[in-house]
């Protein structure tokens, strides 16, 4: 759950964007449960995901084989499941980086937003490094790269139009409709709204 600091920050960023406040707050929600980092070895991260099949594919041959092998990698999407714990997320995230660090963090999804690393060229970053360093600068770094990644996509004209399914598809891929995203999008939109208004919930 945002703390009222974050939601001010998420309100500043709406209005400064152009979007409605309950539109980011609910992407937020639905990709990362409304968390905005975890506590890993004494300092805060951003919530990432690990996406060994898109290691596999960034990777030269002799090192797909070692990542293979360390099960850090496959060719099919879901064989390398990512463990519960954000804390073992990030130790995964750490061997994978021990054998290409690039490539790795490609090959991770950052922050309440979960954007992908290999992004980071399109975004304007200089290197998916800087990437990863903003993400895990603040929430306020987040933010502004989720946002980025909206406005490139032009996310943010299906966003006003609270075309839920329109996102979906962009955003979480093809196969939305098995784990009802836009469904649970346009609910939690409407829950965020409700709040704001001070109408019963």
């Amino acid at each position: 759950m945002l703390t009222q600091e974050e939601i001010a920050m998420v309100e500043t960023l709406a209005a400064e964007y152009g979007y409605e406040a309950q539109t980011l707050r609910a992407i937020i929600d639905i990709e990362s449960g409304g968390r905005t980092h975890v506590l890993v070895d004494g300092g805060k991260k951003p919530l990432i995901r690990f996406e060994g099949h898109w290691f596999d594919r960034l990777l030269a041959p002799e090192d797909r084989q070692v990542a293979r092998a360390a099960f850090l990698s496959a060719s099919r999407p879901g064989a390398i499941r990512n463990p519960r714990e954000q804390k073992d997320r990030w130790r995964m995230l750490a061997r994978a980086c021990a054998l290409n660090e690039t490539a790795a963090l490609s090959a991770t999804s950052w922050g309440v937003g979960q954007v992908m690393g290999f992004h980071w060229k399109v975004l304007g970053f200089v290197s998916v490094q800087e990437l990863r360093d903003q993400a895990c600068e603040n929430f306020e770094g987040q933010m502004r790269l989720m946002l980025r990644f909206l406005s490139f996509n032009d996310l943010d004209k299906v966003l006003l139009r609270r075309d839920w399914e329109g996102f979906a598809r962009a955003y979480n891929g093809p196969a939305y409709r098995k784990n009802s995203y836009h469904l649970r999008l346009a609910r939690a939109h409407e829950r965020f709204a409700k709040r704001a208004t001070g109408a019963p919930r």
